[in-house]
């Protein structure tokens, strides 16, 4: 079955997960808590049974599942956190989307980065030594696989502590020769991490006005055809806040997880689940916001659902949420400033609102305190 269908059959699910053969016995497990021992060693590939859970979130025994969720988290990736920096390397974009801050249709300065410049903001960006770096562009025709080829090659000199076990590209979506020409270019192992937004096509149109973006199938599919360009991992996600039905963005990720596993033998390496967030001078509509308690449900469905996944979360989000969600994920951002050469430029343009304005240090030492194995070269 093809992942459009999937989801089609996803939304359905939602609707009435009994009707696809959800069985007593498996809501027995629920039921008798004995959620932890079920998912403990290979992922669930029952999705009637986490449409189940995200049907009836408000009713279920939640502290349980949240405690569950942290153990899983635990078995599967100790207590330890890895970190990753960002590095903004273009902001010129054909793309006009009503969320962002790098839209088309916004009258703002524009830049790229050159490769002197890339070698400063990467430098700035890894002087702690995390295991990753995220490269973000917009799509434009001067971001080619040869300029992204470069950019990966340039981490690789800026990696100064030798801690980089991947580069992860969150750049436009490309055909199978575009993820094929940078593989051959590059020695360093490669993520490449994009979001649907959307998984629900009426929300996703809605929401991406003109552009090469608006083909919802070509971002759909980007994964596979990186992995068949031999990329070494993928990234998936969504932008809550867009659809008014969140439950079915848990779900669709979930599907496309599972989807990925069935017809590429590898689920995503990692999955984050951003909220929509304020962007300065655009007037974006809030009316979707995510609140704090289904925040928090999502990302124990997440990991129950898949415990062998990496969870992203970043500076979106308040230093008490980031707390409240660590025992569930693995990974967060350092001090990420999201605007083209915001490690070592004082001023630039951001495409959204952060949550929290810490210091890369100062978060990484509460966590630390925490009790956390803190993955870092560079301390």
């Amino acid at each position: 079955m093809d992942l459009e269908e999937k989801l089609i059959q996803a939304k359905n699910m939602l609707q009435d997960p009994l009707s696809f053969g959800l069985s007593l016995d498996v809501l027995r497990i629920y039921s008798n808590t004995n959620i932890l021992e079920y998912y403990a060693h290979e992922y669930n590939t029952s999705l009637d049974m986490i449409a189940y859970i995200l049907n009836n979130k408000n009713t279920l025994d939640f502290p349980y599942l949240i405690d569950a969720a942290g153990s899983l988290n635990r078995i599967w990736h100790k207590k330890k956190m890895e970190f990753y920096a960002v590095s903004y390397i273009s902001d010129l974009c054909v793309n006009n989307c009503v969320y962002c801050g790098h839209s088309k249709n916004l009258r703002q300065p524009r830049k790229t980065l050159d490769e002197s410049e890339m070698l400063l903001d990467f430098k700035q960006a890894l002087k702690l030594g995390p295991t990753e770096i995220c490269i973000l562009a917009g799509e434009h025709k001067r971001i080619s696989p040869e300029k992204l080829a470069k950019a990966v090659n340039i981490a690789k000199i800026a990696d100064v502590h030798n801690g980089l076990d991947r580069v992860i590209l969150n750049v436009a979506p490309m055909t199978i020769e575009g993820f094929s020409e940078i593989r051959k270019k590059t020695s360093m192992n490669i993520q490449y991490r994009i979001f649907q937004e959307s998984y629900d096509k009426e929300t996703y149109a809605k929401n991406h006005l003109t552009g090469p973006k608006k083909d919802f199938s070509f971002r759909l599919h980007a994964q596979e055809r990186a992995l068949d360009a031999k990329i070494n991992d993928v990234g998936i996600g969504a932008l809550l806040g867009l659809n008014k039905n969140s439950d079915f963005e848990i779900l669709a990720l979930i599907t496309h997880a599972y989807h990925l596993f069935e017809t590429k033998g590898k689920l995503p390496y990692s999955i984050s689940i951003p909220r929509l967030k304020a962007v300065s001078d655009k007037d974006i509509n809030m009316q979707y916001s995510v609140s704090n308690e289904d925040y928090v449900k999502y990302h124990a469905i997440l990991r129950i659902a898949l415990p062998g996944v990496k969870i992203v979360v970043t500076n979106r989000e308040t230093p008490e949420m980031q707390s409240i969600l660590r025992p569930m994920i693995n990974i967060h951002d350092l001090d990420t400033k999201p605007g083209v050469g915001g490690n070592y430029l004082k001023n630039t343009h951001m495409q959204n609102d952060v949550g929290d304005c810490r210091s890369a240090m100062d978060r990484v030492l509460e966590i630390k305190n925490q009790g956390y194995e803190v993955i870092l070269k560079g301390i």
